[in-house]
């Protein structure tokens, strides 16, 4: 190789190369107005004959400062050694490829893709090497470009596909590809991935539009790999080639189940504090009433007692008159100890917590077990278990649940049979360090909206004119005794049954 880096490029040289150009023939034509870089070389020494404009302006140097310079003092260092193995091949290869890496007059690196060939003037062997120098700066950018675009696509947090215009994809990004299955992505057409509904408004008026104005944006839905819907709001690109026909679609879904989630617990919070509202007017008003009842609660306790010393005890109906006066005090004094515990409730105060038989509870309902089906009242029938079933709970709290529950039931016994609505049944019983009480009904069931989360809400009824606060009230008590609430449909017969569960004691 030494032999090629040492002499001056001959006055043959340039003439040869002259001469293969012919002076304004059409590769004189292509040599000067090309927009790719040119370069003709001596083939014996590599020193340059000549360049066109567009490899000067490659470097940023006139033509002057090119001509019998050998490539080694333009490119990179690195890339010399490179240029030099390659330039050792002439003799045997008429052409060859390679990339390199120039520097420009202002120091910056130029990539370029040389395809160099050797030309021979005749018998006496090669006389040029020429070189076809193309700039690759934009390329390697538009390489880094969509590099970059590919990593935006692979992490965007939702679908990205193209398809073709028969609908059948070209392309799925990494979010698509897990929702839809690896495996089946690849060979999946926009048929396959939704549901009949979705793909009708996808065939019908989201390509159609996009086809005739650019872009598509709706409502639809994609059938992930265990067959589920899934919805998504999704936009429709349509590109179009010179003719104006459709070459391919491209498609952005979101997946809209998050922001429905999203949207349903803003709701969600919103009654809530609705309800919260709602119960801080209740307590006003409860205190207000409890203010404006005690007076004439206590004045008919009196009344009665005043009553009881009245009635001569020679009296015939003496007896009687006695039970009616001790019911009214009992029923009175019953009625403001439930305003206190109410008010107490409702402004979040402790209950007052002590040991007590749930079967004595029970038996203590009177307004409800004295009810008979010749009143057309509803009868409540008891099945209580033998022993005590005790539990630590506030009499007060406890009994108010157990009498929200009846009431329900025998509601629910009324709207199944007017004419004979049948008794409510309550069962009491011990179970694996549980005390549970059964109120169990023969009305219609639970309504299909009927749900634990029904329980904890506040104001939701199914009754017309109900307020929707007795199922709450007995949730809440419950929850503040360490229970709970369980509603079910009776297994073999027709109503449901409200099930109280508390930690039985000992």
């Amino acid at each position: 190789m030494e032999e090629n880096r040492n002499g001056a490029p001959g006055p043959e040289g340039r003439e040869t190369f002259e001469q293969l150009l012919g002076e304004g023939g059409l590769l004189h034509h292509l040599f000067h107005h090309s927009t790719e870089g040119f370069l003709a070389l001596d083939f014996r020494t590599l020193y340059t004959v000549e360049v066109n404009d567009a490899f000067c302006r490659m470097l940023g140097r006139a033509r002057a400062e090119l001509i019998g310079q050998r490539p080694d003092a333009w490119l990179a260092p690195e890339d010399r050694a490179t240029f030099w193995r390659e330039a050792a091949h002439r003799r045997e290869q008429e052409s060859r490829q390679y990339e390199a890496r120039l520097v420009a007059r202002d120091g910056t690196r130029v990539p370029v893709l040389a395809n160099a060939s050797t030309w021979s003037a005749g018998p006496e062997g090669p006389a040029l090497s020429l070189v076809f120098v193309s700039d690759l700066t934009c390329l390697k950018r538009s390489e880094e470009l969509t590099e970059q675009l590919m990593h935006v696509l692979e992490s965007f947090p939702g679908l990205i596909g193209m398809c073709d215009g028969n609908l059948n994809f070209l392309y799925h990004n990494a979010y698509a590809k897990e929702l839809l299955g690896a495996d089946r992505a690849a060979d999946l057409t926009v048929r396959g991935c939704h549901p009949d509904w979705a793909f009708h408004i996808m065939r019908e008026e989201a390509f159609p539009t996009a086809a005739n104005e650019g872009y598509w944006v709706g409502e639809s839905a994609l059938l992930d790999q265990t067959g589920r819907e899934v919805p998504f709001l999704v936009t429709v690109v349509a590109h179009h080639d010179h003719a104006g026909g459709v070459r391919r679609y491209s498609l952005v879904g979101i997946d809209q189940s998050v922001q429905n989630l999203a949207e349903e617990k803003k709701h969600r919070y919103a009654e809530q504090l609705r309800s919260i509202s709602r119960l801080i007017s209740l307590e006003g008003l409860t205190s207000l009433l409890a203010h404006q009842l005690n007076q004439p609660l206590a004045a008919l306790g009196n009344y009665a007692v005043a009553g009881q010393r009245l009635v001569p005890r020679e009296c015939p109906e003496s007896p009687r008159l006695q039970a009616l006066l001790d019911n009214i005090q009992r029923e009175t004094q019953k009625a403001s100890d439930t305003l206190v515990q109410v008010r107490k409730f409702l402004k979040g105060e402790g209950p007052d917590f002590h040991s007590l038989d749930l079967n004595d509870l029970v038996r203590r309902l009177p307004p409800f077990l004295q009810e008979s089906t010749a009143t057309g009242r509803v009868p409540v029938r008891l099945q209580l278990a033998e022993g005590p079933v005790t539990v630590v709970g506030d009499h007060l709290q406890l009994q108010e649940v157990l009498h929200n529950l009846i009431h329900n039931a025998r509601e629910a016994n009324r709207e199944q049979r007017p004419e004979d609505p049948g008794s409510v049944q309550i069962h009491t019983r011990r179970r694996d360090g549980e005390a549970l009480v059964d109120v169990v009904d023969a009305g219609p069931g639970l309504p299909p909206e009927m749900g634990t989360d029904v329980l904890v809400r506040p104001f939701f009824t199914t009754k017309k004119g109900g307020i929707g606060l007795g199922l709450w009230v007995a949730y809440t008590i419950l929850e503040g005794h360490k229970g709970r609430l369980e509603a079910f449909d009776n297994p073999d017969g027709p109503g449901a049954t409200f099930r109280v569960r508390l930690p039985a004691e000992g």
